[in-house]
């Protein structure tokens, strides 16, 4: 997944994103022009994904960490299912703004950290049930 793309073209688009994403709501347009101001004008479909993930960290606290400039958009301070779901539209975004090749990494890059994100649940889990069985052991002992 080397994939380099000029975003050039893309972030012009994202400043349009009703245009290319018809139907999408006003937050998911807002989303792609705060995401046009953010992006490089060459990434991977990595660094894409990283940069989509990065600005929704600055909306949500309503400051571009680079830039430590308040961020002004109506999408700022928004409770975090918001930001969870504009999450989700990341393939969608890069399928309605780059080329077909690209976006399909875009989509194994967010598919690969779905997969990574479920087994950290899932060794968390075994960590919290190893803990409470050693709790139980050491109450057990007189």
């Amino acid at each position: 997944m080397k994939n380099i793309c000029s975003i050039v073209e893309a972030k012009e688009k994202l400043k349009d994103l009703k245009r290319w994403m018809p139907g999408a709501n006003y937050q998911l347009v807002a989303f792609g022009s705060v995401l046009a101001g953010c992006l490089q004008d060459s990434l991977s479909p990595m660094g894409f994904v990283n940069s989509c993930g990065l600005a929704l960290s600055d909306l949500a606290a309503g400051v571009d960490l680079r830039t430590k400039k308040t961020i002004s958009s109506p999408i700022v301070g928004q409770a975090e299912s918001i930001y969870n779901t504009l999450r989700s539209k990341i393939p969608d975004i890069a399928r309605a703004v780059l080329p077909e090749d690209f976006a399909s990494d875009v989509q194994t890059y967010v598919d690969l950290l779905k997969g990574v994100e479920k087994e950290v649940t899932s060794v968390e889990a075994y960590h919290e049930r190893a803990q409470r069985a050693e709790a139980e052991l050491w109450q057990d002992t007189p």
